[in-house]
């Protein structure tokens, strides 16, 4: 059977599209001396035939000791997702950390700021991440090595 051309891109269209979720995947971490959650969203695809992510960090403290917030990170092109945490033991902040930049979290306020520090004097808590079934979630450093 052949197929007119002007049917073709219909086709191949109908085939893609329902591949092409835009649910969000939210993968969470709920930091344990606090009881802070900390969330990456992302939302995909902003462009069909690329990696492209729309993302956004989510701090929120279930007990409102602090107004939930969010910001709103760099748009993945290309598949750099990823975002690790760290635990600054001395500064009590955490530290979320992308392809793109780095963000302190205040887990006694929920305030975020925009930071250049890059891990130091930090330990790897885990990542915000794909799995090996492509799942996006938060993979903790026991079952992760640190992939900066």
């Amino acid at each position: 059977m052949v197929i007119p051309r002007r049917y073709g891109f219909l086709l191949l269209a109908a085939l893609f599209i329902p591949g092409c979720s835009t649910q969000p995947e939210v993968a969470g971490f709920i930091e344990p001396h606090s009881n802070v959650r900390i969330s990456v969203e992302r939302k995909a695809p902003i462009h069909p035939l690329l990696g492209d992510y729309e993302r956004w960090l989510h701090i929120d403290a279930p007990d409102g000791r602090f107004a939930s917030s969010s910001l709103d990170l760099t748009t993945d092109h290309g598949g750099h997702s990823r975002a690790n945490l760290y635990y600054r033991p001395g500064a009590k902040t955490l530290l979320v950390r992308d392809y793109f930049a780095s963000y302190a979290i205040d887990a006694s306020t929920g305030t975020v700021k925009d930071t250049r520090d890059h891990r130091t004097g930090s330990e790897f808590v885990g990542s915000f991440d794909q799995d090996g079934a492509s799942r996006w979630r938060f993979i903790p450093a026991s079952e992760r090595e640190e992939i900066p």
